[in-house]
């Protein structure tokens, strides 16, 4: 039961950062009412079924959903910085823009999924993060 629990919150944050990466990626929208929808109840089932069988707790899953918003907040900072950026410098920061938009859209999101299936896989260092 304990492996089917943390599959079931692997999955979650895996198509919250699938979801984060095409809409930040594709130049379509990914986002809908319906994906949201989803999202919300498959995020209350796992608050449940914490609370039914304390696997892991709810204070990492809110740890987790935290670190997932805040990647929503660097987003748009980091567009909201390009927009105030002067102009006579476009030809260098459209290299440094190239760069920095694979590190943010590509590299970070990754980054920020495996560290949330580290903290869900090894219960350890959640707890030594609350310790301190």
């Amino acid at each position: 039961m304990v492996v089917i629990i943390k599959i079931l919150h692997s999955i979650f944050f895996i198509i919250l950062g699938y979801i984060y990466f095409c809409s930040y990626n594709e130049k379509k929208k990914f986002i809908n009412a319906i994906s949201i929808y989803w999202m919300v109840f498959y995020l209350i089932f796992l608050i449940v079924i914490n609370h039914l069988f304390v696997i892991i707790s709810n204070d990492l899953l809110a740890f987790l959903l935290m670190f997932s918003f805040g990647m929503v907040v660097l987003q748009f900072i980091a567009n909201k910085a390009s927009v105030f950026a002067k102009k006579s410098k476009v030809l260098r920061l459209s290299k440094e823009n190239g760069i920095k938009d694979y590190i943010l859209k590509k590299l970070f999101i990754a980054l920020l999924v495996i560290y949330q299936l580290l903290l869900i896989w090894d219960s350890s260092i959640f707890e030594g993060l609350t310790n301190r």
